[in-house]
């Protein structure tokens, strides 16, 4: 049981992580657009 909410825990933090770059890139791509 420890190693698969382990395994949830590494699962929901790469969503999350994946999912605030992927925010941060599109509002860096528009800026660098738009300047």
């Amino acid at each position: 049981m420890g190693t698969f909410s382990f395994l949830q825990f590494q699962l929901a933090r790469n969503y999350l992580d994946n999912f605030f770059l992927s925010r941060v890139g599109i509002k860096l791509f528009r800026f660098t657009n738009e300047s």
